[in-house]
């Protein structure tokens, strides 16, 4: 230390007190403040020029001032420090410069300048964790589609036969109490035609079970493009299928499954092979009727058209 007067700077220069993108100290040679620029107090905000209260003890984290204070000791025109510079709040948040320190007779400059290949390695860093992130959240995204698709398809597969396609019986027994609510509440007709394929036991027996199912495939497929627009095909179970005619009544009912039995009679087959034909039984829903009731109705049907020799259609219902 030296106790001679000595000429102390009065600022740092107008030009540089302003920067924010430097950190500029002036200290004399026992430590006080004489000066800084902003960049600075941008890292003190409880602090700003002039504050009585601002000790830079508090400010200089690694070195601090009094290691400075230490390599400036005996020295007048010289190069004292370089390196990292640890800046901030003691109590909070601090941040690491390039620094280089320079001390002269009366004081002590100090010039701190962003380390860029830090800032280079956090913003690297930064965008590698977003990145991550934004994958993170596109695996998720795809993972909650795969569910959906997963939780669709398990739904549909448990209301669809997966041999011919078509609704399975647990899907026409829920589309049969929507219909059946749909025609009370509006009091529109509502048919039921009830298939079962003739002899469909022999069929497999003689022909295989693969011809069987082909059978199966096959008369699905007549159904479909032969049923109406708003009419209701479903596999009923084993050799059966239905078809739900909303706003239909018995007699256009028994039309329908005429139409139907006639193009399932036409499905060609191989010589030495067993025709395919189909009995139905149709009936229409009473007031105030259970679906039970109106299934138990056509399925009376159907067996006396299989008693009475099969290929053909039977209404529950007088046929004026």
């Amino acid at each position: 230390m030296i106790d001679r007067p000595v000429a102390i700077p009065q600022s740092v220069p107008h030009f540089l007190r302003s920067l924010r993108s430097l950190v500029l100290v002036i200290l004399d040679r026992h430590g006080a403040l004489i000066d800084a620029n902003q960049g600075l107090y941008d890292l003190l905000p409880s602090a700003g020029p002039g504050d009585p209260q601002l000790s830079v003890d508090n400010v200089f984290l690694n070195p601090t001032v009094e290691e400075l204070l230490a390599r400036a000791d005996g020295q007048y025109d010289a190069l004292i420090y370089t390196g990292l510079v640890t800046l901030g709040d003691i109590d909070g948040d601090s941040e690491s410069w390039i620094g280089h320190a320079y001390c002269r007779e009366s004081w002590i400059l100090v010039v701190c300048e962003r380390d860029v290949q830090q800032e280079r390695q956090l913003r690297r860093q930064l965008l590698q964790l977003t990145e991550e992130y934004a994958e993170q959240e596109r695996e998720l995204a795809r993972t909650n589609r795969e569910l959906t698709y997963y939780a669709n398809e398990a739904k549909r597969l448990s209301l669809t036969d997966p041999l011919t396609g078509l609704p399975n019986r647990r899907s026409f027994d829920q589309l049969m109490q929507h219909h059946a609510k749909l025609a009370r509440r509006h009091g529109d007709s509502l048919t039921i035609l009830l298939m079962d394929l003739d002899r469909f036991k022999a069929i497999n027996d003689r022909h295989g079970h693969q011809h069987g199912d082909q059978v199966l495939r096959d008369v699905a497929a007549v159904l479909t493009e032969r049923v109406r627009a708003g009419d209701v095909l479903s596999r009923w179970g084993g050799e059966e299928f239905t078809v739900l005619a909303p706003k239909t009544g018995h007699a256009e009912g028994v039309k329908l499954a005429e139409r139907l039995r006639l193009a399932i009679e036409a499905i060609p087959h191989a010589e030495g092979h067993l025709p395919v034909t189909i009995s139905i039984g149709v009936a229409e829903r009473r007031n105030e009727e259970s679906t039970e009731d109106f299934l138990a109705r056509a399925d009376a049907a159907l067996y006396q058209a299989k008693d009475m020799g099969r290929n053909r259609t039977i209404s529950a219902e007088p046929i004026e």
